[in-house]
C-alpha cells in the first residue's frame, strides 16, 4: 500500500491497508524503470544562508529552507507544491516518485502502489515479475561467492586470483575447493621432496667441512621450510561457496529483435552486465538501449575497455545515421543512449556523423530524448560544439578514474584535463544541457582522490555522475585492485548530493548508461525545456 508523504505525517497511527489497491487498468499502469524509487537523504547545507539550511527541491529545483533539528522526513516546496525528502525513510519503508512528481512511502517489500492523488491514480508497479529468455554472459570470470565466514555474497572475478577477501568482513578465503587443493598438493609434495633431498645431502656430506656444503644444506632447509609453510597456509585455507556466474537473463523477444536491426550494440561490446535490465522491456514496457555509432572497432587502446582496437578501422556507413532514426522509431522508446567508438583517424573525429544521427533521431522521433556518450574529439571544440548543438538533451564523456591512474588506465591520447575541458565546453555551448561523466572504482584509487575527482567535475558544470566497480573483461585487461562494498557506493552517492549534483547513481553493477538515472534525467530536461519556453513566451 501507498500513500501521498505530506510533512509532518504520523507513520505509526495510520493503517496501511486503509486505502484499497487500484486492481484495474482503467488509470494507466506504470513499471517501476520509469519510477525513481531510490529518492533518500539529499541534504546540503546552503550556500545562501548559512544559518538555515536548504534542500533542492527535486521537482523545479528550488531552494527549500527546513529545520534541520525537526524530525520529519520530507519538506514541501513552497513553489510547486510537491514533497521532496530530507532524511532516508523510515525503518522497512521506502519513498517512490510517480510520474505525476507525487513523493509516495511504501513498504521496501511492496510489489506495487497507486497513486492517490485524483487526477493520476496511477498503478505502479515496483517488482514486475522476471521474464525469462535467453542467458548472455556477463565478463568472462565474473561470480557470486558466499563468504566462508560472514555469509554474505559478494562479485568475485576468479580470472585474477582464487584468493578473495570479502568486502564485507575482510577476511581471505578461497573461492571454490580446486584453487587450495592443486597448491596444497603441490606444497606438499615438494616439502616431501625437499626433505628427503636435505637428509641425503647431509648424511652423504656429513664429513665435509667445505664452505659451499654449508651453503647447500641452508638453501635445502630453507625451502623446506618454506614448502612445508605454504602447504599449510593452503591446507588451512578456507573455502568460501562460488554460487555461479553472473549470468544475466534477458527478454528474447525484445533484445534480439532491437540488436538485429542495427550494426553493433553497446552493450554487447562492453560485456555489460545490465544488459538484462536495460532490454528487459516487453512490447507493451518501453525499453531503454545504448547503440554504438561509427562501427565495432576503436582507434584507442584503453587497458579497461573489451571493444576491438585498430590504428585504421573501416569507412562509416553513410546510412547508419538514417537507418538508427527509422529503428528507434520503431521501438517506441522514450530515451535513447548513443555512444560511439573514439575514430581519431578522421578529421572531426566523427563528431558531424553523431550530431547526423541526433538530428535525424529528432525527425522521426521527436519526443525521444536523446543522451549522447561521446569522446573527447582529441580536445577540438568545434567538434564538442557541434554535437552539443546537435538537438540531444544529455551530453555524457566519461573521465574514467582519477588523475594519477589516468595515464595508465586510459589511452596515451586520452587525458585527464582535456576531459573536464569537454564537458565544461559542452556545457557552455549549449547551457540547457545536462552534463553527464563517470568514474570506475577498484583500479587502485584512494578516497581523497575520488572525492577531488567528483570535484573537478562538479566545477566544470557536470550535473550527473555515475559510480561502479570495475570487471576485468579478459585476461590481458586491468586486474582488479578492490572491490568496493555497497556501503562505500552509498556513502559516495551521499557526498555526490552533498556537492550538488542533481542525480548521482553508485553502486557495483552501475555504468555509464545504467538506466537507473534515466527517469530522473528526464524530468530534469522536461522541466528545463518548459521552463525555457515560458521564458522565451515572455
Amino acid at each position: 500500500m501507498s500513500r501521498e508523504y505530506n510533512p509532518g505525517f504520523d507513520e505509526e497511527n495510520v493503517n496501511e491497508d486503509d486505502r484499497p489497491l487500484l486492481q484495474n487498468n482503467t488509470l494507466g499502469v506504470e513499471n517501476a524503470a520509469f519510477v525513481n524509487t531510490d529518492e533518500g537523504n539529499h541534504e546540503q547545507d546552503s550556500r545562501l544562508n548559512g544559518s538555515m539550511p536548504t534542500v533542492m527541491c527535486r521537482v523545479c529545483e528550488n531552494n527549500i529552507p527546513y529545520d534541520k533539528n525537526s524530525m520529519q522526513h520530507v519538506v514541501r516546496c513552497n513553489q510547486c507544491n510537491e514533497a521532496t525528502p530530507i532524511r532516508a525513510p523510515p525503518s522497512g519503508k521506502k519513498f517512490v516518485r510517480c510520474p505525476c512528481n507525487c513523493l509516495l512511502i511504501c513498504k521496501v517489500s511492496s510489489n506495487r502502489i497507486s497513486c492517490p492523488r485524483a487526477n493520476c491514480g496511477r498503478v505502479i508497479i515496483l517488482q514486475p515479475p522476471s521474464t525469462q529468455g535467453s542467458t548472455v554472459p556477463a565478463p568472462a570470470g565474473t561470480a557470486r561467492v558466499q563468504c566462508f565466514y560472514c555469509k554474505e555474497v559478494f562479485m568475485f572475478n576468479t580470472l585474477a586470483s582464487c584468493i578473495a577477501a570479502c568486502p564485507h568482513c575482510q577476511k581471505r578465503s578461497s573461492v571454490g575447493a580446486s584453487y587450495v587443493r592443486i597448491r596444497s598438493f603441490a606444497f606438499f609434495f615438494g616439502a616431501l621432496l625437499s626433505l628427503l633431498a636435505t637428509i641425503c645431502v647431509i648424511i652423504g656430506t656429513a664429513g665435509s667441512s667445505e664452505f659451499f656444503v654449508y651453503i647447500i644444506w641452508l638453501c635445502l632447509i630453507g625451502s623446506t621450510v618454506f614448502c612445508s609453510y605454504r602447504f599449510y597456509r593452503f591446507a588451512t585455507l578456507k573455502i568460501s561457496k562460488v554460487l555461479g556466474p553472473l549470468d544475466v537473463r534477458v527478454a528474447e523477444a525484445s533484445f534480439h529483435s532491437f540488436s538485429g536491426q542495427l550494426r553493433t550494440s553497446l552493450c554487447e561490446e562492453a560485456r555489460c552486465p545490465n544488459i538484462g535490465e536495460c532490454w528487459g522491456g516487453g512490447e507493451d514496457v518501453p525499453s531503454t538501449a545504448t547503440i554504438m555509432l561509427m562501427g565495432d572497432t576503436c582507434t584507442r587502446g584503453c587497458r579497461f575497455c573489451s571493444v576491438k582496437t585498430a590504428r585504421t578501422p573501416g569507412a562509416l556507413d553513410p546510412e547508419e545515421p538514417l537507418n538508427t532514426a527509422k529503428a528507434v522509431a520503431s521501438w517506441g522508446v522514450d530515451y535513447i543512449v548513443l555512444t560511439s567508438v573514439d575514430r581519431d583517424d578522421l578529421v572531426d573525429g566523427g563528431s558531424a556523423h553523431i550530431a547526423q544521427t541526433i538530428s535525424h533521431l529528432k525527425q522521426e522521433c521527436p519526443h525521444v530524448l536523446v543522451e549522447a556518450l561521446v569522446p573527447d574529439f582529441s580536445g577540438k571544440l568545434d567538434c564538442i560544439k557541434t554535437v552539443a548543438l546537435s538537438g540531444l538533451e544529455v551530453y555524457a564523456h566519461n573521465i574514467e578514474t582519477v588523475r594519477r591512474l589516468t595515464p595508465g588506465v586510459r589511452d596515451p591520447r586520452a587525458k585527464y584535463d582535456q576531459s573536464l575541458k569537454a564537458l565544461e565546453h559542452a556545457k557552455r555551448s549549449n547551457p540547457l544541457l545536462v552534463t553527464k561523466s563517470s568514474i570506475m572504482l577498484g583500479l587502485g584509487e584512494e578516497e581523497e582522490e575520488i572525492l577531488q575527482t567528483m570535484k573537478d567535475l562538479r566545477d566544470v558544470g557536470v550535473e550527473a555522475l555515475t559510480l561502479g566497480q570495475y570487471m576485468q573483461p579478459t585476461k590481458r585487461h586491468l586486474l582488479v585492485k578492490d572491490w568496493v562494498t555497497p556501503r562505500k557506493f552509498d556513502e559516495l552517492k551521499a557526498v555526490g548530493d552533498e556537492m550538488g549534483f542533481l542525480y548521482v547513481a553508485s553502486g557495483p553493477l552501475v555504468r555509464s548508461s545504467y538506466r537507473a538515472g534515466e527517469f530522473y534525467l528526464k524530468n530534469i530536461v522536461n522541466r528545463r525545456l518548459n521552463r525555457e519556453q515560458v521564458t522565451s513566451s515572455l
